[in-house]
């Protein structure tokens, strides 16, 4: 976990991009540095915001990580993580438009008004100007944040069809050939899964899932995301990850979580998605023993100290860097084998699906 020890990986970010064909990011959060939660200032108190924000994304690049995914940003922050060589994925939701309406039937509403549905008139032109701005530099853009989850969304099923369309005839229009994806599935409210996807099935280029937890949580939520695909016949279509974690709400729970970090990045490749978005690059919700317990999902935590997924992931990119096929040998359930590819060098990866706190026999 020693950055005094451990070279950069920033050398590495291209090669990932160019023989991997598979991208590691995380998501960051550089616009809400700037917040006072309960627990106090999102960054350590003997720094500057510009400083937290610079550190942030410098530590993102020096693991190697090729995206990172930022919602509704601003030039500046896209500029931020750019200097340190990741590409951003783009979220586009409602939140740059707070202070604005909602649909007239949800004006009552007086907190957490982000939930609601807003009108066209507000959100058309903002998807139009980060498609206008960021087209050019993205990987992709995802609409929307967990649509079949009323954490995120309050609004109809039909609504958030309503906007999702609208907001890629503009981003199709501003930025063409950008991939587009919806909401991230979660499958907390299964029924709204299945007719948001119904829905896009036809009209968004990419799928995209929210899978968190352990390794065979993961499995088990890919499982029931690729089956829906299949039976509504598009099981061909590029799917990606956009935010799978592990709360470390506990101590041992760092090297728990890199752990299964590691088991469903290799999972997720040998599977065919484009690539994943870790959940997330860092605490902002204070310390350990003095902040947001159930917010601990950071692979580095509030004071920058890297956690075991950063080391986990930074090894994974150096160490795997260039190999270009993965092909998996067996699938559990005792034992998951892959075998990578690179010139004439064939690596096997094998692991068990659970934490083994004992050796275990190949």
């Amino acid at each position: 976990r020693s950055f005094s020890i451990c070279p950069s990986n920033r050398e590495l970010q291209e090669t990932w991009w160019t023989d991997n064909h598979f991208f590691i990011g995380t998501c960051a959060y550089p616009e809400r540095l700037n917040w006072v939660s309960a627990w106090g200032k999102r960054y350590p108190n003997d720094m500057t915001l510009e400083q937290a924000r610079q550190l942030e994304a410098e530590l993102a690049g020096r693991c190697g990580l090729q995206v990172v995914r930022l919602t509704s940003p601003a030039d500046a922050a896209v500029e931020l993580y750019a200097d340190q060589g990741l590409r951003p994925f783009v979220k586009v939701t409602q939140a740059a438009t707070l202070g604005k309406p909602l649909l007239p039937h949800y004006e009552h509403v007086k907190e957490a008004r982000w939930r609601y549905p807003m009108p066209e008139a507000v959100c058309r032109p903002h998807s139009a100007d980060l498609g206008r701005r960021l087209g050019r530099q993205a990987v992709f853009f995802e609409i929307g944040n967990e649509a079949d989850n009323k954490d995120f969304w309050m609004g109809t099923p039909e609504e958030f069809v309503r906007y999702v369309t609208f907001a890629y005839e503009e981003l199709s229009r501003e930025a063409a050939g950008v991939p587009v994806c919806a909401a991230g599935w979660t499958f907390i409210e299964p029924d709204r899964t299945t007719s948001l996807m119904t829905a896009f099935k036809d009209l968004l280029p990419w799928s995209s899932i929210h899978a968190h937890g352990t390794f065979m949580q993961s499995a088990e939520k890919l499982a029931t995301f690729e089956t829906l695909l299949s039976a509504l016949g598009t099981a061909d279509k590029p799917k990606v990850q956009t935010e799978m974690g592990y709360c470390h709400w506990r101590l041992d729970m760092d090297a728990i979580a890199a752990a299964h970090t590691f088991r469903k990045i290799i999972y997720h490749w040998a599977k065919g998605y484009k690539g994943v978005i870790t959940y997330r690059l860092r605490d902002q919700g204070g310390t350990r023993l003095a902040g947001d317990t159930n917010g601990m999902w950071g692979m580095l935590d509030h004071d920058f100290c890297p956690r075991f997924t950063y080391g986990v992931l930074a090894a994974m990119i150096e160490c795997l860097a260039g190999y270009n096929t993965i092909e998996c040998l067996a699938a559990g359930p005792e034992r998951y084998v892959y075998v990578l590819n690179r010139a004439t060098v064939r690596l096997v990866i094998t692991f068990v699906p659970e934490i083994a706190w004992a050796p275990q026999p190949l």
